[in-house]
């Protein structure tokens, strides 16, 4: 590779990566989706605390009585990175999947059917791919994309070098196998079935599938136990979409998938891209080498957006519904992004290879791909910088530290090692990042049996609510104490301190103290506290603080 791009890339990505090196635990970092799950992926007390097998003596942080095989920390390599600490350890990941994101691009859309249009023009492309809000806990689900289709690619035209069969199956441990590995697979499958339709050979094809179905089968064992050979309930069976009409799935999903960015796997494709790759389709396709291949993407993108409608067309979700699957096959839009990015190369070089005057041409390119890469970094590395809260204050480490300092004064008989709690009004992760067991948390996958036990406590709040009762009943992967005056604002703790310091508790504290739990941290004050039979023992109120936080003991 040309040392210039190297230098390119290198800066592009200190660029990005800026400012956690300057605000260190005062950057940004989202909460949704992200710091909120951390419990489920084996983070306790500041680090990684997961074992990869069950076992009756893993100690149950958040779920008490959960199945040892529930209690399974799939293998990943991120675990690795977490040993530094939660804030290192993400940026270390960011930093591993962008470098990945931005090599694989590069390879990627300068060997797609010999594109030869300036390598700093596909350098400035990669950028782009690489500068997107990728979400962290999916690994290279995203970012891996066009790496993997680059290593698959060159396997199958007989360049077999270790370091392609090296990258497949280190993709299964970086990544998410019901984000993106099952939707994968099928491609996969559907080329192999093309090319014997065609009578080409299809073993390489038929090599990296097995690697990558193996893996996967293998880093995700538990699930397959539980489904298949121990057949236990679980809370996805409870899992079911809204249903809509024809209109409103037309309208709200499948034209807004064709021009907005999907959570979690966004490209922000609505504002540039898509215009260039429908003009360059529409009047600069006549005669191009890449037609075949471009209008194959787009397809596959429409195709996508149909998928991602039909999830939510009534006649369709009430059957999905009964099958009681619980997986949401929509997610084949993470594949979506990759493809843009790789269509968007095609269309930019057929457009540059159409025009004879190549230096203006070249500029106006340049100026389109810099004011997408400019759209990208302030929805991605410029929030680092300007976004609230910091890690620093949602991970709360001193005010929690004096939390524990308090309670042990008070009590000599109180252990942070053998006490549980409860939290109302903010994310039961950041009690276990601090090392308080808890009861509730952020689970994708565990028992029926549990949530059956859990759901009585939480009952009344729920039945106060509309919006807080669908959720938990028709999604419910959150086994969180909810109050039903905070409703779904735990990541909005300014919110829950202008609209709801204090509330009334509804929750069934019996019941709580069956579960185990011996304290409550409510970040309102609970009016009825005295009721419920419940003490105050612990009060802080700062506008220094992310959180207001009131301590009840049981």
């Amino acid at each position: 590779m040309n040392k210039k791009i190297l230098i390119i890339f290198f800066i592009a990505l200190l660029l990005y990566f800026l400012p956690y090196f300057v605000k260190g635990k005062d950057s940004y970092i989202p909460q949704f989706d992200n710091l909120d799950q951390l419990s489920h992926l084996g983070i306790f007390d500041g680090s990684f605390n997961g074992h990869f097998f069950p076992s009756t003596e893993v100690e149950e942080n958040y779920m008490p009585g959960l199945e040892p095989i529930f209690r399974v920390s799939i293998l990943s390599v991120p675990k690795l990175y977490w040993k530094l600490g939660i804030l290192w350890g993400f940026v270390l990941n960011e930093v591993v999947i962008r470098i990945v994101a931005i090599f694989g691009l590069y390879f990627l859309i300068n060997i797609l059917g010999g594109i030869r249009f300036p390598k700093y023009l596909s350098a400035f492309i990669s950028i782009a791919f690489a500068y997107l809000p990728f979400w962290s806990q999916g690994g290279l689900s995203v970012a891996g994309l066009p790496l993997l289709t680059y290593a698959i690619y060159n396997i199958h035209q007989n360049q077999r070098k270790p370091i392609y069969y090296f990258f497949i199956i280190v993709f299964p441990f970086y990544s998410s196998f019901f984000l993106s590995g099952i939707f994968i697979l099928l491609i996969l499958i559907g080329i192999i079935i093309y090319q014997l339709l065609k009578k080409q050979n299809v073993n390489s094809l038929l090599v990296s599938f097995f690697i990558l179905l193996i893996l996967y089968i293998a880093i995700n064992y538990s699930f397959f136990i539980v489904k298949f050979i121990d057949k236990i309930p679980t809370n996805r069976s409870e899992i079911t979409t809204y249903a809509q009409s024809f209109r409103e799935v037309f309208l709200n999903y499948f034209l807004n998938f064709l021009v907005e960015s999907r959570i979690h796997a966004p490209s922000f494709h609505q504002f540039l891209m898509l215009p260039i790759i429908m003009i360059s389709l529409l009047f600069f396709n006549k005669a191009n080498k890449f037609a075949r291949l471009s209008i194959t993407l787009l397809l596959f993108q429409i195709f996508i957006a149909i998928l991602y409608g039909t999830y939510h067309f009534k006649p369709l979700s009430d059957v999905y519904n009964r099958l009681q699957i619980g997986f949401n096959y929509t997610r084949f839009y993470f594949i979506s992004a990759a493809v843009w990015y790789v269509l968007w190369a095609l269309c930019l070089s057929q457009i540059y290879f159409t025009f004879r005057r190549k230096k203006n041409i070249v500029i106006i390119i340049s100026i389109i791909i810099f004011v997408q890469i400019g759209i990208i970094f302030m929805n991605s590395s410029a929030k680092i910088w300007t976004e609230k809260p910091s890690f620093r204050e949602v991970i709360a480490y001193e005010q929690f530290g004096r939390i524990d300092e308090k309670l042990s004064q008070k009590n000599h008989n109180y252990d942070k090692n053998k006490i549980r709690i409860g939290c109302i009004g903010f994310q039961p992760t950041i009690a276990n990042i601090n090392g308080f067991k808890t009861l509730g948390a952020y689970q994708p996958f565990y028992s029926l049996s549990f949530k059956q036990k859990f759901t009585p406590i939480i009952e009344n709040e729920l039945k106060n609510n509309k919006v807080l009762y669908d959720y938990y009943h028709h999604w419910g992967l959150q086994t969180y104490l909810f109050d039903d005056d905070i409703g779904l604002n735990l990541n909005d703790q300014n919110w829950i301190k202008q609209n709801c310091p204090s509330i009334i508790c509804d929750l069934d504290i019996d019941l709580l103290k069956k579960m185990g739990v011996n304290f409550l941290f409510s970040v309102a004050n609970i009016k009825n506290s005295s009721q419920i039979g419940i003490k105050l023992v612990f009060e802080e109120q700062s506008a220094e603080n992310y959180y207001n936080m009131f301590v009840y003991e049981l």
